[in-house]
């Protein structure tokens, strides 16, 4: 096999085996949480049982139409949660309640890696790639027998 299917191999195995798992991926999309989580990165989170959140923990909820992952701050003597970025000076307005919590961010992140899921997420990227790997392994496969015609026609 190629370079070429060894690192698609490689870049599946790292997108989906954590799924099977009951994980979700997510692309960091802000600095909010810098250090700890940086724009680009891939991270995982997963629902966990209430008694898994604890001030510190990295979780992630829902906020609006999309999914936000910030540090608990505070948890309420009623059970509630208020949550803040790491990057922010005040904490996030409100509160969340346990259902709202998506889930606990695992603590591997994969730097960068999430600017290659983003542009993979567009399907018509896709059909891009793939037709370019086919290209390239045409044409690696043309200079490789044509340097093998030329080895034999010096002999």
């Amino acid at each position: 096999m190629s370079i070429t299917c060894y690192v698609g191999i490689a870049l599946y195995g790292l997108l989906y085996i954590p799924l099977l798992f009951g994980f979700k991926s997510l692309t960091v999309e802000t600095g909010s949480m810098a250090p700890e989580l940086n724009y680009g990165d891939l991270i995982y989170y997963q629902a966990v049982p209430r008694e898994d959140i604890k001030v510190g923990t990295i979780v992630c909820f829902n906020k609006g139409e999309e999914v936000v992952c910030h540090r608990v701050a505070e948890i309420s003597e009623e059970g509630d949660y208020y949550t803040k970025a790491d990057a922010s000076e005040t904490a996030d307005e409100g509160h969340l309640d346990y259902y709202q919590i998506e889930g606990k961010v695992a603590p591997n992140k994969v730097p960068i890696a999430g600017y290659v899921v983003k542009f993979i997420d567009n399907n018509a990227w896709i059909v891009v790639i793939v037709a370019m790997i086919i290209v390239v392994q045409i044409l690696l496969n043309l200079k490789k027998s044509d340097a093998k015609e030329e080895n034999e026609k010096k002999k």
